[in-house]
């Protein structure tokens, strides 16, 4: 309104320029928008010399003044000279504070009060101010505010004021400065810097690329990762850390150590199997034996020690090196004395022996053999095959990798070099099977061992990465020639710019086309060729001549265009119906993509199975399963399937699903606890209205005869309008009269019904469980059971009371909670709608409001609806009662 009003007086008044009423009604408009402006200032300052009494514009005139005060105090301290005195900065705050209290939405007196609370050293409040102005949609603020939080910082950040000073540089999203910042004040052992660093590190650093973590970063990181991550993160982890040769011995001890005084003895055992052994290894090992001996484990517990034996054979380990120090030296005089005499394939043999007879590699000796290497290849592959297992036996598995390769160039058929390839590359990939590096590699090895098919799937998925695509793509293209599937081998030399080499393949597969008498095809092969290559051979008369061919079966429509992406995916299934964007991610069954659906307008996520499990029937099941049953329920609240094909044949199933714009619930209940337990009103309220929709989704779901199983934070999306959708029904069960329970156990156990872990019956009310383990996890921060025997727990163990962990939650809330997770079906809820009707009236209570979104929600009679938050008039007064983020949250005081 007030918009429509400045256009309007603006345009009378370029007619009427010397109209004191207009400049005067213009001049109020600028102030009401908070627009400070040179422009603005000259208005008020000529409506005031002409009409001198006006409250509204004289109170602007001041404030005016002072924001311009504070961005040139900001400069000015940048620039090292002295701050004002401290009550001159409250002075002016107390100004700011209550201007704001009438004119909430002014961003330029937001910044000025922000810079002071900067300058006063008032870190919290800067941080309120910073967060208001987000909310404002306040563009550039590091440029706004970067000076004074410069020189704040140059007063002094260690401690907490550190920490208060990251937390600012994240919410300005500068993160790199917040990661620097807390390394240094956790580096001088200010440890309550720990858990926001590990949170920024999770962010920068992921599992499937730890790689990425620099060198530097590592010790620190996995001290974090010790105090901070669960069991399973950590593991993760360590596990790639071993398989990349780093050095974190010291902290699998600690991490394994800890796994002890948790009872969690196999996962510990499992760690130390990965660490080299020294005397405190071997002490957590036989401590981990004596618990087996104590709980009558007698089997586990000899397999620790026999282990310990193996590894620990002192006397015949000092034997072993004595041997191995002759051997080596032996080696190296017998490589010296080749050398002298001009074998240097022969010296390289020896040096070869040499090595394998050292405990660790020596560089100077490493770097000989390679030097050697490149100058005289040996004639055999045996020494590079032993040379190639030493360095696996090491765990430095690039350099495994490097010469068992070399191997297999000098004896192409080779059987145990194959094998030992074969065998390393598979142990790498089920420890990380998104490593695109390893799939061109397996891929080119079963090239090279003329294993098409399997060469086939391997650079099909090593496509999908765009560093690997051109290599895979051009690999892939012979593939599918040698394979027999001429057509997509042209079509993979179309992704491909030719070399010498591919237009030899080319011109075969020319010849191919003309005995089928596929004339445009030969056709395409020529003008691939001739594109780069037009002098080879005799390819530019030879496309003349077909060209004027006007052979009959040229005739017809042209093939349908298609993304090449998107073909590489699925196939033909995607000519003329989807573009591809980007990858989303990957799950146990598949890997997800932002697609476009040309047909249809719209951008959607479609989920992709993985090749590996296209033969597994019971994977094609479940994929099926989730497909099928998810595209029957049509609600708001559920994500909407639109297309789905299952097949058996590789690439071939997927499924199109809506793309949801927004975050998991697990996501937003991350950034809720990642700095603090304590949980807002606000965001109590927020969790009820996810929580309505929620039941409006199960309701739905269950009328229909159908249980989801596994409702978890996880498996909840929230869109950027705030609407809670639920996916993931690939283990859904259906409701049937005649239902006989299988015994199987599926689901996450956190989040399982006891009849769900004992494989009894389960129905809508097993459903009503896991949203109460849900409800008690997303507003206390952690579920009621997370350690030692969940499932045990699940079904024998009464959960807590959540106002234990977070009192502030009404007493009905928790109650309702418990309600929910009583070990007994029928003393649940019965239904998602009476849930849904206890909740309501909850959220009722507490006014309905949602924080993060646009809209307030009202419940009457148990049934929400929305309506649009209340917004100021267009006179400037403020509505009645504090607003949705409102200043009553930013103690301006």
């Amino acid at each position: 309104m007030l918009e429509k009003t400045r256009q309007s007086l603006e345009s009378a008044l370029r007619y009427n320029p010397s109209n004191g009423e207009l400049m005067a009604s213009l001049a109020e408009v600028y102030v009401r928008l908070g627009m400070f402006d040179e422009r603005t200032m000259e208005l008020v300052e000529a409506v005031l010399s002409q009409q001198g009494e006006n409250p509204l514009l004289q109170q602007a005139q001041s404030i005016g003044l002072l924001i311009e005060q504070t961005r040139t105090l900001q400069e000015n301290l940048a620039e090292g000279q002295p701050p004002p005195d401290p009550s001159t900065i409250q002075h002016s705050l107390d100004n700011l504070s209550t201007y704001l209290k009438n004119q909430p939405e002014c961003e330029s007196a937001w910044v000025a009060w922000t810079r002071l609370q900067l300058i006063k050293g008032d870190l919290v409040r800067a941080r309120k101010g910073i967060e208001r102005l987000v909310r404002l949609e306040a563009t550039d603020l590091a440029r706004s505010l970067g000076p004074a939080l410069l020189w704040r910082q140059r007063q002094g950040a260690s401690g907490e004021t550190g920490c208060h000073l990251a937390r600012i540089y994240l919410t300005l999203g500068e993160t790199l400065q917040a990661m620097e910042l807390l390394e240094k004040l956790y580096d001088d052992g200010f440890a309550e810097a720990g858990p926001l660093l590990f949170e920024i590190y999770q962010r920068q650093f992921s599992p499937n690329q730890p790689e990425k973590v620099p060198e530097t970063h590592r010790q620190r990181f996995f001290m974090l990762l010790l105090d901070h991550a669960d069991a399973e993160r950590t593991n993760q982890w360590l596990r790639k850390a071993s398989l990349l040769g780093w050095q974190v011995g010291v902290f699998s001890q600690s991490y394994a150590e800890t796994l002890i005084e948790h009872g969690e003895l196999d996962e510990a055992f499992l760690v130390l199997q990965r660490t080299i052994m020294d005397d405190y290894v071997r002490q957590l090992l036989n401590q981990i034996a004596l618990r087996y001996e104590e709980q009558d484990d007698v089997d586990k517990a000899v397999a620790v020690l026999r282990y310990i034996n193996d590894n620990s054979l002192v006397e015949q380990d000092v034997q072993q090196n004595r041997e191995r120090d002759l051997v080596r030296s032996s080696e190296i005089s017998m490589a010296e004395l080749h050398l002298k005499n001009g074998r240097p394939e022969d010296a390289l043999v020896h040096y070869i022996n040499a090595l394998c007879n050292c405990p660790a590699p020596e560089p100077d000796l490493l770097r000989t053999i390679e030097e050697l290497f490149d100058a005289a290849a040996p004639h055999e592959a045996e020494p590079l095959l032993r040379l190639g297992l030493y360095f696996r036996n090491l765990h430095d598995y690039p350099k495994a990798i490097f010469w068992l390769n070399q191997a297999l160039e000098i004896d192409g058929e080779n059987r145990e070099v194959i094998a030992e390839l074969e065998s390393l590359y598979d142990d790498l990939l089920q420890a990380n099977p998104d490593l695109p590096q390893l799939r061109l590699d397996l891929g080119r090895l079963y090239y090279h061992t003329r294993r098409w098919s399997k060469a086939i799937d391997e650079l099909r998925v090593a496509a999908g990465w765009a560093e690997q695509a051109d290599a895979a793509n051009r690999l892939l293209a012979r593939a599918y020639h040698r394979d027999g599937q001429i057509n997509k081998a042209l079509d993979k030399f179309k992704l491909v710019t030719p070399d010498e080499d591919d237009c030899a393949e080319l011109f075969k597969l020319y010849e191919e086309f003309m005995d089928q008498k596929a004339w445009r095809d030969a056709q395409l092969s020529l003008e691939l060729i001739a594109e780069t290559h037009p002098q080879f051979r005799d390819v530019t008369m030879r496309l003349h001549q077909l060209r004027a061919r006007q052979q009959p079966q040229w005739g017809g429509s042209a093939e349908p265009a298609g993304d090449p992406r998107m073909r590489e995916l699925i196939g033909d299934l995607a000519v003329g119906r989807y573009n591809y964007m980007e990858r989303l991610g990957s799950g146990g069954m598949g890997v997800v993509h932002k697609v476009f659906d040309v047909r249809n307008n719209r951008v959607v996520a479609m989920k992709i199975l993985r090749d590996s499990l296209s033969s597994s029937s019971k994977a094609l099941d479940r994929f099926f399963r989730e497909a099928r049953i998810a595209a029957s329920l049509s609600h708001t609240n559920i994500v909407n399937i639109y297309d789905y094909n299952i097949s058996n044949m590789s690439g071939q199933s997927y499924i199109v699903m809506e793309y949801v714009d927004g975050p998991s619930l697990r996501e937003l209940v991350d950034r809720q606890f990642a700095e603090t337990i304590e949980t807002p009103l606000d965001y109590i309220t927020e969790i009820l209205h996810y929580s309505v929709q929620l039941c409006d989704a199960l309701q739905a779901s269950h009328a229909n005869g159908v249980i989801h199983r596994d409702i978890k934070p996880d498996n909840i999306m929230i869109t950027q309008e705030g609407v809670v959708k639920i996916t993931d029904f690939g283990i859904v069960h259906i409701e049937e009269a005649t239902f006989t329970p299988s015994g199987a156990m599926l689901g996450t156990p956190r989040y399982m019904s006891p009849e769900q872990v004992t494989g009894g019956r389960v129905d809508a009310r097993s459903d009503i469980y896991s949203v109460g383990i849900l409800l008690y996890e997303v507003l206390t921060g952690t579920p009621p059971f997370f350690t030692g025997d969940i499932a045990f727990q699940q079904v024998h163990k009464d959960p807590s009371n959540p106002r234990e962990l977070n009192p502030k939650l009404p007493e009905s809330l928790a109650e309702g909670i418990l309600r929910c997770l009583m070990k007994k079906p029928d003393d649940r809820f019965q239904d998602a709608m009476e849930l849904k009707a206890s909740l309501g009236r909850i959220l009722e209570r507490m006014g309905g409001c949602a924080k993060y979104s646009n809209r307030t929600e009202v419940v009457e009679d148990g049934a929400p609806f929305l309506r649009a938050a209340p917004v100021a008039s267009g006179t400037g007064a403020a509505p009645e009662g504090p607003a949705v983020g409102s200043d009553a949250e930013l103690d301006l005081e």
